[in-house]
């Protein structure tokens, strides 16, 4: 290996980014080897987007950028097994792929209400589809959330501290996922009724609010809260964080 990489310069050779506080918009001088700091003027949590390095695909990045270093900016695994970090990043790649099923399930219904071909195929099989969505929402990203909430969001609030932390807004938008599946549940029922064009209308509308909400929940954790929670945490917090979700084991159903 030569003994200068160039493209983890950004990494060995750190610089500044000035980035605007979002509770008082005071300029915090965040450095590029960083993913957060406080505010020194209101004390809120001031993030640094993460960006694609070669840390993620170079097969000599530990060795080049250093084994603290290469800690803190890359989320570890062990043995090939993932960690709870990589654990929620897979599981948000599951997500979004529901999230395509989420759109054709719409589709098919509106498609069947208005052609006035309720007991056709395109019919049953958007019926199929949306079930199997919504037993994924209700199960498996349920399970997802509650990990969040009762193990990774406790552990990160004594470093994030309260005032304008972005947990507020996530778990903020938990919340609201789940007024729309309610929701969504419920305008599926009325599909079958006498005005089930109009209920497929409101399928449609329904899983494109959800589509967008949980596109952008998940932005948010990918880009901020989890390499956050890798620099924070460090070795001896994410063993805690699987230790706590062991004890969340038995999903609430």
């Amino acid at each position: 290996m030569q003994g200068f990489c160039p493209g983890s310069k950004s990494a060995k050779s750190p610089t500044p980014e000035l980035i605007a506080c979002p509770e008082c918009g005071y300029e915090v001088e965040v450095w590029t080897h960083e993913l957060m700091r406080h505010c020194p003027q209101c004390k809120t949590a001031v993030f640094r987007e993460k960006r694609p390095s070669c840390l993620d695909w170079c097969s000599y990045a530990k060795e080049c950028v250093g084994p603290e270093l290469y800690a803190t900016l890359k989320a570890p695994t062990q043995a090939g097994v993932a960690g709870p970090l990589e654990t929620l990043r897979r599981e948000h790649e599951e997500a979004q792929k529901r999230l395509a099923l989420l759109k054709g399930a719409s589709l098919c219904l509106r498609a069947a209400a208005k052609g006035g071909s309720q007991a056709g195929e395109t019919y049953q099989q958007g019926l199929l589809t949306l079930g199997r969505v919504l037993h994924f929402l209700d199960t498996e990203l349920r399970d997802h959330f509650r990990r969040e909430e009762e193990g990774l969001f406790p552990m990160l609030q004594g470093h994030m501290g309260k005032a304008g932390s972005p947990l507020s807004v996530l778990l903020s938008e938990h919340q609201e996922l789940w007024r729309q599946v309610d929701r969504l549940r419920q305008k599926a029922g009325e599909v079958t009724g006498s005005d089930g064009a109009r209920a497929a209308d409101e399928v449609e509308e329904t899983a494109g609010a959800i589509a967008r909400l949980l596109q952008g929940h998940i932005d948010k954790e990918n880009t901020m809260l989890l390499p956050l929670a890798q620099a924070s945490l460090g070795e001896s917090g994410l063993a805690r964080l699987s230790a706590r979700w062991a004890e969340l084991q038995k999903p609430i159903r």
